[in-house]
């Protein structure tokens, strides 16, 4: 059995009790940036929201993410930080947060609303690697309209994007080079690509994350573009994936190669 690598998720909790989301969102430095139907000075209550089974809030120090089930794996992502949490809070945050959503979740796409005004949420949106799909006046406070660019991020420019899933798709790479040199395969070791080293690292992320279905659909739709072999998946307890050139189990303790090709 090898062990993981470090996680890159840990700062952030998913919570379903909203009182420390709401404290945050009616704060005067965040209220005026969420919007919504009611005027400016009016109270948020975001407890309908968090307590969705659905929806996914995740909660840190100074603020936290509300992901809004939109259907199909698509979730509008709502942020609040107080300004004490506008730094490195809220940017290591955001990546463990867009980590959990894509690895632990249905989620394949994310989506935010971010005024063209508000120069500092879309320089955060835009860190994480949302794209501006289009821009349009949308209702925000008390109904007016107020111009902003709607923004996504895939789950596949994620994986590509992400430093974490890189290396761990070059510890699987390491892993399975090591058994397939001890079994005496005949197989050629993978030239190092950091393309796949992404994809697969996100497939390990997922898997660990209770979503080897999940995994093995996002692997094999990229592959099929890519002109590499599909992957599968032997059983589910435990995780047992054919992966070409051996079969190997996950476990939250780490992965273990049980037959090299």
């Amino acid at each position: 059995m090898r062990p993981l690598p470090p996680l890159p998720i840990g700062s952030v909790s998913r919570t379903m009790d909203a009182r420390h989301l709401n404290a945050v969102a009616n704060h005067p430095d965040v209220r005026l940036w969420l919007g919504g139907e009611a005027p400016a000075d009016a109270p948020l209550d975001l407890t309908a929201i968090v307590e969705d089974p659905a929806n996914i809030a995740m909660a840190t120090p100074h603020g936290g993410f509300v992901a809004v089930a939109l259907g199909s794996g698509r979730y509008d992502v709502h942020s609040l930080f107080l300004v004490e949490g506008r730094g490195y809070e809220a940017i290591t945050a955001q990546v463990e947060a867009v980590a959990y959503m894509f690895s632990a979740t249905d989620a394949t796409e994310l989506r935010t609303t971010v005024p063209t005004s508000n120069r500092p949420a879309a320089a955060f949106a835009k860190r994480a690697g949302f794209e501006v799909r289009f821009t349009s006046h949308v209702p925000w406070v008390a109904g007016a309209r107020q111009q902003a660019d709607c923004c996504g991020l895939s789950i596949d420019r994620w994986a590509l994007r992400s430093t974490q899933t890189r290396a761990l798709g070059a510890w699987f790479h390491e892993v399975l080079a090591d058994a397939k040199a001890a079994s005496g395969s005949a197989r050629p070791v993978h030239e190092d690509d950091p393309v796949h080293d992404a994809m697969v690292g996100a497939v390990v992320l997922l898997v660990l994350s209770g979503n080897p279905e999940k995994a093995v659909r996002l692997y094999n739709v990229w592959a099929g573009c890519a002109h590499y072999a599909p992957i599968a998946l032997l059983r589910l307890r435990p995780v047992v994936i054919d992966v070409v050139d051996a079969i190997v189990e996950a476990s939250p303790g780490g992965m273990e190669v049980l037959r090299c090709r």
